[in-house]
C-alpha cells in the first residue's frame, strides 16, 4: 500500500526607464496591430490537415455561428448527439456516469450512483501519463439489496482481469488529519463485477499532486478510456477548426483562457462554455492588473484620464452581481482586456 502525505503620444520624451517600466508592465507600445493567431502550433496543424485529413473516429460535423463558444457548443453536440448519460443507456437506464476534472488542492469529490442494474463498473483515471499522477477513488463502497455496505478491494472477490502496480494500487491518504483508504489508478482503466447484486455505489474521487497536470476521473457502466480518447482526436479537430475561424484578439483570449482552466472537457460530450461569473472573475483579474501596472507607470508618467476611466470602470464591475450572464460577463472582459492594453 502506498502512504501519501498530504500610454501618452509623447513618448518620445519617456527616459530609458520608462521603458523599462512598461515593458516590465506589459504595456505595448504599438496601437491598432492586427490580431495574432494564440494557436500558432494549430495553425500549422490545421495547414498540415487540409493537405492530409486525419482518419476521425468520428465525422466532424461543423456549424458556424456568431462566436466562438456558440460554435463549439454546438459543433460537439452536433458531431456527438446526446450526452454522456444516453451514451450509457445501453448499459444501464438508471445508472448515470461521471467524470470530474480534479483540480489540485480540492478538497474530495463525493459521487453516489444507482448501480442495481449495472453488470460491470469501470473506474479509470484519464487524460495524463501515469507518472503526473493518479486519480484516487477513496472509500468506496457497495451497498447490496439488503443494506449491507462492502468497500471496494483490488484484488477483491468481485474485481476481475489482472491489475498492475503501474496500472492501480491501494493507496491511503491523509486529508485535513484524516486517513482515507482507496485505490489510486493512474492512466487507464479497472472493472468490477458487479451481476446487478446491488444498490448503491458511493466514492470520494481525489487528486494527490506528484508532477503535471490533474487527471480526470471517471466512473462508468461500460469501458472508458477508449471512448474518452476517441472523443478527444475529435474534438481537437473541432477546436483546431474554431481557433482558425475566429482569429480576433478577444475570441483567442478567451479560448486560451478556458482551454487553461479546464471549462471544456476534451474526453466527454458534457457541455461547456464558461459561465457569467467565470468571466466576471476573470474581469476583476485583469482590473486588478491594470491596477498594478497603472501604479508603476504614474509616477514617471501621470495618466489622470485613464485612472478616472480605470476607476469608473471598477465601480461598475463592483457593482455587477454574481449570477451575470455568459453574455454580459464577457462584454465586461472584453472591455477590462481593453483597459488593461492600452
Amino acid at each position: 500500500m502506498v502512504r501519501i502525505a498530504s500610454g501618452r503620444s509623447s513618448v518620445s520624451a519617456l527616459s530609458a526607464s520608462v521603458w523599462l517600466v512598461l515593458g516590465v508592465a506589459g504595456v505595448s507600445a504599438v496601437a491598432g496591430e492586427p490580431p495574432r493567431l494564440i494557436y500558432l502550433s494549430m495553425q500549422e496543424n490545421y495547414l498540415a490537415a487540409q493537405e492530409n485529413p486525419p482518419l476521425l473516429p468520428h465525422p466532424l460535423v461543423y456549424n458556424k455561428r456568431a462566436t466562438w463558444h456558440e460554435t463549439l457548443r454546438v459543433s460537439v453536440d452536433a458531431t456527438f448527439p446526446g450526452s454522456v448519460a444516453s451514451a450509457a443507456g445501453a448499459a444501464s437506464e438508471s445508472f448515470r456516469p461521471a467524470m470530474v476534472r480534479l483540480m489540485r488542492g480540492a478538497e474530495p469529490v463525493t459521487l453516489t450512483f444507482s448501480v442495481a442494474d449495472v453488470d460491470q463498473l469501470y473506474l479509470a483515471a484519464v487524460g495524463r501519463q501515469p507518472a503526473h499522477g493518479s486519480a484516487c477513488f477513496l472509500n468506496p463502497r457497495l451497498w447490496d439489496r439488503q443494506g449491507r455496505c462492502q468497500e471496494l478491494q483490488l484484488g477483491g472477490s468481485i474485481a476481475t482481469g489482472e491489475v498492475t502496480q503501474q496500472q492501480a494500487q491501494p493507496v491511503e491518504v491523509d486529508i485535513a488529519g484524516q486517513s482515507h483508504r482507496g485505490i489510486a489508478v493512474a492512466l487507464g482503466e479497472i472493472n468490477f463485477q458487479l451481476d446487478r447484486q446491488y444498490e448503491r455505489f458511493e466514492v470520494e474521487v481525489y487528486y494527490e499532486p506528484q508532477v503535471g497536470l490533474p487527471p480526470y476521473a471517471a466512473v462508468d457502466a461500460q469501458p472508458i478510456c477508449q471512448r474518452a480518447d476517441e472523443f478527444r482526436q475529435t474534438f481537437t479537430a473541432l477546436w483546431e477548426r474554431v481557433a482558425q475561424d475566429f482569429r480576433d484578439r478577444q475570441s483567442q483570449i478567451e479560448m486560451e483562457c478556458e482551454l487553461r482552466d479546464g471549462i471544456w472537457n476534451p474526453y466527454a460530450p458534457a457541455g461547456g462554455g464558461a459561465s457569467g461569473d467565470y468571466y466576471l472573475a476573470r474581469c476583476r483579474e485583469r482590473l486588478d492588473l491594470a491596477r498594478r501596472t497603472l501604479a508603476l507607470v504614474e509616477p514617471l508618467v501621470p495618466l489622470p484620464e485613464l485612472a478616472a476611466e480605470l476607476a469608473a470602470f471598477t465601480e461598475r464591475v463592483d457593482g455587477a452581481t454574481d449570477g451575470l450572464d455568459s453574455t454580459g460577463a464577457r462584454e465586461l472582459f472584453a472591455q477590462a482586456v481593453a483597459l488593461r492594453r492600452r
